[in-house]
């Protein structure tokens, strides 16, 4: 069931009206069953696996809990892992395995192969493992206690607003959220219900509205021009951001106005100066969670800067392989390792060009010039991201080489003209002006803080024409509902 979808709507706003007319004390229990009807109106059918990891994790992390024996810890730790791990690897990975091996196979001249099995990808699987293997360690570490209430923990496992796509969530900012009586505050479920609609209008609007666009030049490479293959980098950036940021806003918004906080995903990643920094302003959960879970466990008792090039390197094939079942996303994955290790080896060359160009002179302009290098760096990368396999991505690339290699006046105006035939007429014009929309709360969010806030301070007609023309864009100008981006993950 889509966020955006009217089925969605109409049973959140039940959930919302009998929520704080139930007694606390049941309160889990209503939300809990809330969250599994909500994921059994996807398929009733895995139901069973959220209950085994749930349980499983409730159950190691208390053993884990009673150990006095650091090994004992250890085991504990690493056979819950094993359990969440398991069915990650065999509902997301089992076809990417068997094509391997048959390829493998095909090299050595054997006609033998192995059937690709007929699995279907569990929704939110890999957000919800994250999830519960990070409470894991946290228990074991010593940071959080291990939940003694298996409703609350069930309800921290399966919390449906962030259930399927994150944001993904600590056992200590979640857990005690979902004990404590939530009261209704009217201004904050206004506030939050404003960051919903903004959320639908990002993706109905700009997301959705980008897909045929971006499908074309996607889906046949081969007859993409160079400068279609960069239009097409730079429309699927921002038809991802728009889909995925919506999806956290919506998500974040609904748990709201349930009295409920869950952490922020997104600040405004497309205008980071650097990779570093990109990767602290996006899909900020799981960066947190790489972070603290592989990448500062790999540097622990690491000195030499090699090594330490070997645990980035080594976190960003592991948020890669989370992404999918591809070596596109490996190579994705890689890429960005590859940036940040060259970005620290650089360092100083880099810091004496800006001097000797007199960057340093002109703060906003090298600041624009950092941010547009950083932009091109994303997009490039997401070529693999986006194509439909390795060997599609390389077409796009050579296709934009070839481009940029031949430059012309007459070649930039065909150019132009291309990226124009990627959209119809009306789409077009849609596009820029939601897009310049977009940009001007972005605008508001870096001046004011929040573009809310700046609203709420203007005359009550003008907020109202602001709330008016929200509404009126989701109904008029709404694309073909297309599913989140990352429920594919």
């Amino acid at each position: 069931m889509n966020f955006t979808s009217i089925r969605y709507v109409a049973i959140f706003s039940l959930i919302f009206a009998a929520y704080y007319k139930i007694p606390h004390k049941w309160r889990w229990a209503f939300l809990l069953g809330a969250s599994y009807a909500f994921y059994a109106l996807w398929n009733w059918k895995f139901l069973p696996l959220i209950w085994g990891t749930t349980f499983t994790s409730y159950i190691t992390a208390i053993q884990i809990e009673k150990q006095g024996q650091r090994k004992l810890k250890q085991r504990f730790l690493a056979a819950g892992a094993a359990f969440l791990l398991a069915p990650l690897f065999l509902f997301k990975y089992t076809n990417f395995f068997i094509s391997n091996v048959n390829r493998a196979i095909g090299l050595i001249g054997l006609d033998a192969s192995l059937r690709p099995a007929s699995l279907i990808l569990p929704l939110g699987i890999s957000f919800y493992t994250f999830q519960l293997l990070g409470y894991l360690i946290d228990v074991y570490r010593g940071r959080v206690k291990a939940e003694r209430h298996y409703g609350i923990f069930s309800l921290f496992a399966s919390f449906f607003p962030q259930f399927i796509a994150g944001p993904i969530e600590r056992a200590g900012k979640l857990l005690h959220q979902l004990r404590e009586e939530a009261f209704f505050d009217y201004s904050r479920s206004a506030s939050m219900l404003k960051r919903i609609a903004w959320g639908f209008l990002k993706k109905t609007v700009i997301a959705d509205g980008l897909v045929q666009s971006v499908n074309k030049v996607f889906n046949t490479p081969s007859l993409s021009t160079g400068f279609m293959a960069m239009a097409g980098a730079v429309l699927f950036s921002i038809q991802i951001y728009a889909d995925f940021s919506a999806c956290s806003d919506i998500a974040i918004g609904c748990a709201g106005m349930l009295g409920i906080n869950l952490s922020e995903n997104f600040r405004q990643p497309h205008f980071a100066a650097s990779i570093s920094e990109f990767w602290s302003r996006w899909h900020m959960t799981l960066s947190n969670w790489l972070r603290d879970y592989i990448y500062i466990p790999l540097c622990k008792g690491k000195k030499k800067r090699w090594q330490i090039y070997l645990a980035i390197i080594a976190t960003f094939l592991a948020s890669g392989f989370w992404h999918g079942a591809g070596w596109r996303y490996l190579i994705w994955g890689f890429i960005h390792g590859i940036y940040l290790v060259a970005s620290n080896m650089t360092k100083k060359l880099r810091k004496n060009a800006v001097a000797f160009l007199r960057l340093d002179k002109a703060p906003k302009l090298h600041g624009f010039l950092q941010i547009a290098m950083t932009f091109s760096l994303v997009c490039f990368s997401r070529i693999f991201f986006r194509a439909n396999s390795v060997e599609d991505a390389f077409v796009l690339i050579k296709a934009i080489f070839v481009q940029l290699s031949t430059l012309s006046l007459n070649s930039v105006y065909v150019g132009v003209v291309d990226i124009w035939m990627l959209f119809s007429n009306s789409d077009i014009v849609i596009f820029f002006f939601f897009f310049a929309v977009l940009e001007s709360f972005q605008y508001l969010e870096r001046k004011y803080g929040s573009a809310w806030s700046w609203l709420g301070g203007k005359k009550a007609i003008f907020r109202f024409a602001a709330y008016i023309f929200i509404a009126a864009s989701i109904i008029l100008f709404s694309s073909p509902s297309q599913s989140f981006f990352y429920n594919q993950f």
